[in-house]
């Protein structure tokens, strides 16, 4: 019909993202995440207003350094071969450490000078606090050095963009294939944001739309092995149970398996969207209320990972991605290219990505 159009789904909503995040970078707006918001902002709020104007660059720098297109082509071929014929790796590095190299060797000046606790560090003012300090604070002297630290910031501004732009397009591809959830979501939202507003308080009564975005993340999992460990301890490392990993070993959680876990999960194969709002309600009565929310991290829900190092971006990451939902299923029609055809995964090596293929057709309510 006239009326729909349509969209090839990932590669656009990594741009999206992209333009979104390089907006706020370049408006001063991440100076108003929280601390524990997102690593990913965080990335771009080194040393506040002096390193400010350059963070629409970095992020254009990171996103460089992994195209979407890279993966399609990249299956074809030697990756070490070819890799650096169709990236911009080398080109953005040395941008990236243009523009950052002076205020890390500032930082590793001091702390050769001064000692890792030089008065006014800022990891000890809060609102200074930023990726940089974090780093220095973990890093291994041979990591204390400017290329290794403007890589790995680099790292922080890509995954910021495409684990959100791969959830959503998931959940846009889960959400063609079973229509039924929409019409649910769209009263939700509707409801919410009228009491609400568009506001923080609207987002976090919106149950339904959680719930779906959670299932989504449980079925489509990007990384089915995640929490990788080295024992790195001489003497080793030995679980509860008396099982010793020696030292240089590594260790991993199968995240795919426990999933699909019938024991842990009913009917785990199947698409349930509103399995997580049912559960919720059931913590709730019990007062656990944080439980089974998107942001909530489990041993049996492994997409953020669990325990002590749990992805510190996700608060940020589930709000972001439940007010693009809400945006779209109040806007918004949607349907698949095919009706009852799921665009079939891309496997890259051990990585699972939604087919940046596939299409969907949109077509906006009257």
């Amino acid at each position: 019909m006239d009326d729909q159009k349509f969209l090839l789904l990932y590669g656009m909503l990594v741009g999206v993202l992209f333009a979104s995040f390089r907006k706020a970078a370049h408006d001063r707006k991440v100076a108003n995440v929280p601390i524990v918001g997102s690593s990913g902002f965080l990335a771009s709020c080194w040393d506040g207003v002096r390193f400010i104007r350059h963070a629409p660059e970095l992020i254009q720098r990171g996103y460089d350094m992994y195209p979407e297109g890279i993966f399609r082509v990249a299956r074809l071929f030697r990756w070490e071969v070819f890799g650096p014929l169709i990236s911009n790796k080398n080109k953005s590095n040395a941008k990236a450490v243009k523009i950052l190299g002076p205020l890390i060797e500032e930082r590793l000046a001091k702390e050769a000078e001064l000692g890792p606790d030089w008065p006014g560090r800022p990891v000890k003012i809060l609102v200074n606090n930023d990726f940089i300090s974090w780093m220095l604070n973990v890093a291994d002297e041979d990591q204390k050095a400017v290329l290794p630290l403007t890589l790995r910031i680099m790292s922080i501004n890509m995954a910021a963009i495409h684990t959100s732009s791969a959830t959503f397009t998931q959940a846009l591809f889960d959400l063609t294939t079973h229509p039924e959830y929409l019409l649910p979501m769209r009263e939700e939202a509707e409801c919410v944001v009228a009491e609400e507003g568009w506001s923080k308080a609207a987002l976090n009564r919106m149950v339904k739309i959680d719930s779906f975005l959670r299932e989504s993340q449980r079925v489509n999992i990007s990384v089915p092995l995640v929490m990788r460990r080295k024992i790195v301890a001489k003497e080793g490392f030995q679980f509860s149970d008396g099982t010793i990993l020696p030292s240089g070993s590594y260790l991993t959680v199968a995240a795919r398996p426990t999933h699909y876990d019938e024991s842990k999960y009913e009917n785990a194969a199947k698409f349930d969207g509103f399995r997580f709002a049912r559960e919720r309600t059931e913590y709730q009565a019990s007062n656990d209320v944080f439980k089974r929310q998107m942001i909530s991290t489990a041993v049996d829900h492994l997409p953020f990972g669990t325990g002590k190092h749990a992805c510190p971006g996700r608060f940020f990451a589930a709000m972001e991605l439940k007010a693009m939902m809400a945006h779209l299923v109040l806007n918004y029609d949607v349907k698949p290219e095919v009706e009852g055809v799921r665009p079939a995964d891309v496997i890259f090596g051990e990585i699972i990505f939604p087919n940046p293929a596939g299409r969907v057709r949109f077509r906006k309510r009257q």
